[in-house]
């Protein structure tokens, strides 16, 4: 993935199996500094719950 000013900001997921379901982990590399973690964090909460509603 590339941002606005063409930086590459790698974006690295794994899938886990558990007794629960599956356990998605996301690694976000040189985000921007102006975007807080916690924000980038209810970010990508937010695209895997619609992920997993619209399957």
């Amino acid at each position: 993935m590339t941002d606005m000013s063409g930086r590459k900001t790698p974006i690295a997921t794994a899938l886990a199996a558990v007794s629960r379901g599956t356990e998605v982990t996301v690694r976000c590399e040189n985000t921007p500094s102006g975007i807080w973690p916690s924000d980038r964090q209810k970010g990508m909460a937010s695209t895997l719950k619609i992920a997993a509603f619209a399957q």
